[in-house]
């Protein structure tokens, strides 16, 4: 099974990677990663994660999903703030 996730694995690292280059940030800034959702759950997921961070990178699996919608929005409201143009 893991052979037929193996392609949404790595689209998803390569996104990870593209993202935190373009903020200008190092894989090691990132000190916690939030997991909800099913395909979270799955240890090929846990795998390619610890893979790429290495072993200095958190997996935060006790947040529900209604705090991390929550999270998003705090945190895009914030951005909009600071942003005059918006």
């Amino acid at each position: 099974m893991y052979l037929l996730l193996d392609p949404f694995t790595k689209r998803t690292i390569d996104i990870i990677d593209y993202t935190i280059k373009k903020k200008e940030l190092q894989k090691e800034d990132i000190k916690q990663i939030i997991m909800v959702g099913y395909s979270t759950k799955l240890s090929c997921v846990h795998s390619a994660l610890i893979r790429y961070f290495g072993e200095y990178v958190t997996l935060k699996f006790d947040v529900s999903s209604k705090e991390v919608v929550a999270l998003g929005a705090t945190t895009l409201c914030h951005i909009w703030s600071e942003n005059e143009n918006m």
